[in-house]
C-alpha cells in the first residue's frame, strides 16, 4: 500500500510513502495507472469532527457508536455533533450525543441533546429514559421522575431498564426533614 502525503498540481507529481520507500515522487500518470490496478481502492482518514464530502448515515452512526464503545467520548461527541449538522432529524444521533456528553460530565449538554431526540422522535423511550437519568443527576428530580414515567409509559424492548431508572430516580430524591 501507499500513503499519499501530498501533491504538486502544477508539476503533476504525487508524493507518497510506499512500503519501505519514503517521500517517493510519482507522476500523476504513473500513480493513476498503478492505482487503477487496485480498482482505485482507497481509505481517507479524517478527524471525527470532519465529515467526508460523500458520507453514509448508517456508516457514520456505526463509527460514532464504535467510538463510544471504545470509551472515546470526546471523539464520539465530536462525531455526533458533526452528524447533527448533517442529519438534524435523527433521534439516534442526538441520543448518542447525549450519552457522550453525559459520560463527559456535561449534564446540561446531555439534557439538551436528549430533548432534541425527543423533539424528533416523541415515541423514543430511550431518549426519555436517558433524559430522566440526566435530570436526576442534575438534581432536577421531579422533572427526572416525569421523564422516567413517560419512558415506562412508552414501553418497548427496554421497558425493564426504564422501570429501573424510575425506581432509581425515586430513591435519589432527598427526603425532606421532618418539621417539629
Amino acid at each position: 500500500y501507499a500513503v499519499v502525503i501530498g501533491y504538486d498540481r502544477n508539476e503533476e507529481i504525487i508524493y507518497l510513502h510506499s512500503g519501505s520507500r519514503r517521500n517517493e515522487k510519482l507522476s500523476f500518470r504513473v500513480f493513476n495507472n498503478t492505482w487503477a490496478r487496485s480498482g482505485f481502492w482507497g481509505l481517507l482518514v479524517l478527524p471525527s469532527s470532519q465529515m467526508p464530502v460523500s458520507t453514509d448515515y448508517r456508516k457514520w452512526l456505526d463509527a460514532a457508536v464504535g467510538l463510544e464503545l471504545a470509551g472515546q467520548w470526546r471523539a464520539a461527541a465530536a462525531a455526533y455533533e458533526k452528524a447533527g449538522e448533517q442529519w438534524p432529524q435523527s433521534a439516534n444521533i442526538w441520543i448518542g450525543l447525549g450519552n457522550s456528553r453525559f459520560a463527559l460530565h456535561d449534564l446540561p449538554g446531555a439534557a439538551r441533546a436528549f430533548e432534541k431526540a425527543i423533539k424528533n422522535r416523541p415515541d423514543s423511550g430511550v431518549a426519555y429514559n436517558n433524559l430522566a437519568k440526566t435530570l436526576a443527576a442534575m438534581g432536577h428530580y421531579e422533572k427526572g421522575l416525569a421523564a422516567a414515567r413517560h419512558a415506562v409509559m412508552l414501553g418497548g424492548p427496554f421497558l425493564e431498564q426504564f422501570r429501573n431508572t424510575l425506581a432509581e430516580t425515586k430513591e435519589e430524591i432527598p427526603s425532606s426533614p421532618v418539621s417539629p
